[in-house]
Order: C-alpha cells, then sequence, then structure tokens
C-alpha cells in the first residue's frame, strides 16, 4: 500500500520536489515517535510529513517522517543534536 503523506502544517507537499525520509518506525510507540521529530522539525521551520505503511499491520505498520529534500541534511542534523541532548534513544 502506497504511503499517504499528512502535513505538519495542513499543506500539500511540492509535487516537483521530492520527499526524503529522515525517520522511520515499527515499534509499538512509532506514531508517537514519530509526531515528537515532526513537532520538533516543524518548530525549527522545517516542512515536514508523516506517511504510513502497511497500515492494516498491527499497531501501527510503518511510520515515517518525511522531509522536502533540500531541507534533508538540516532535518537530519537536528534529529541527531536531539539523540545526543537525551542520550542517544
Amino acid at each position: 500500500m502506497p504511503s499517504v503523506p499528512e502535513s505538519a502544517e495542513g499543506a500539500s507537499p511540492n509535487p516537483s520536489e521530492e520527499l526524503v525520509t529522515v525517520f522511520a518506525s515499527r515499534s509499538h510507540l512509532a506514531s508517537v515517535e514519530a509526531e515528537v521529530i515532526r513537532s520538533l522539525l516543524f518548530s525549527a521551520g522545517l516542512r515536514c510529513w508523516l506517511a504510513r505503511e502497511n497500515v492494516l499491520k498491527q499497531p501501527a505498520g510503518n511510520v515515517l517522517v518525511k522531509v522536502l529534500a533540500s531541507q534533508a541534511s538540516e532535518a537530519r542534523a537536528l534529529l541527531a543534536e536531539a539523540a545526543r541532548e537525551v542520550g542517544g534513544r
């Protein structure tokens, strides 16, 4: 089943720019983790979307956080910094 992006700010992604996955999880907390990451990126001014794959699988399938390709490096740097701040979790 294809993933369907959901925008953090309600706007659809620009169809001319590729979306890049910066986080993926299948854990039972995947939706929560993705929402926290989306909030972090959005608060830093980055456009981001959630995508869900295999939603029929329990509990959440695969949850992805995607950003515009032009913002992927900045997003990855923010996520790495956040991981360091919380002790690598």
